[in-house]
């Protein structure tokens, strides 16, 4: 994506870390989010299944926050729960796309006890978008590349694991990261504060094919 007219090709990339990963299970996550101390551990301890995604919860910091101080947010799910409660933490995106993490079911997360649950069950809802720790095999269906810039590329994805491949979603009940608030992307920019609709119908037109697609396989 190096001229002005192109857009950046994430899925694309998304598949080539696939194709040359050779770990049994994955991760499906955003770059610049903050994993939680333990989370490694807590997904080992709590592998998924075949056909089983296990949503880790993103919490998002209110106000601007740098990275190093993210410690201030407590580093077990008891801080985190404390900082929900107090509004200085809230679910991802919920004040612009709420519906991208709604299925994982927040208030449920936020009054469960890890130690004597480990993970719940949760149903999928349209425009899910959680990250995910799946199984690294043949039902790990690739990111569609028609897809690129910003919109809809994880959506889909998720979409095609729920619907085609028949996933059950978990959530991991003592896991978490974090998200700051940041700077939105170039082609966020263009996509959504363009006085241009274009690209919004064209990206709302392919999302349409694509679960049409879904749903004829």
């Amino acid at each position: 994506a190096n001229h002005d007219d192109e857009y950046y090709p994430i899925n694309y990339l998304r598949n080539v870390a696939l194709a040359n990963c050779q770990c049994p299970y994955v991760f499906l996550c955003d770059i610049d989010v903050i994993p939680a101390a333990g989370l490694y551990q807590e997904i080992v301890d709590n592998l998924p299944a075949t056909k089983e995604a296990l949503v880790v919860p993103a919490f998002e910091m209110m106000g601007k926050h740098r990275y190093d101080e993210v410690e201030l947010f407590g580093v077990d799910k008891e801080g985190i729960i404390a900082n929900y409660k107090a509004g200085a933490m809230k679910q991802v995106h919920v004040e612009y796309f709420p519906a991208g993490h709604h299925a994982t079911d927040y208030a449920k997360w936020v009054s469960m006890d890890g130690g004597k649950q480990k993970k719940y069950t949760i149903e999928y809802e349209e425009y899910y978008e959680p990250y995910v720790v799946v199984r690294n095999d043949e039902f790990l269906c690739e990111y569609d590349e028609r897809f690129t810039g910003y919109g809809m590329n994880k959506i889909m994805h998720i979409a095609k694991l729920a619907k085609k491949e028949k996933f059950v979603f978990r959530v991991l009940c003592d896991g978490y990261v974090i998200a700051l608030q940041h700077a939105k992307s170039r082609d966020f920019i263009r996509t959504f504060h363009s006085k241009s609709v274009d690209r919004r119908l064209w990206l709302k037109a392919l999302f349409n094919l694509a679960m049409l697609e879904i749903k004829n396989c």
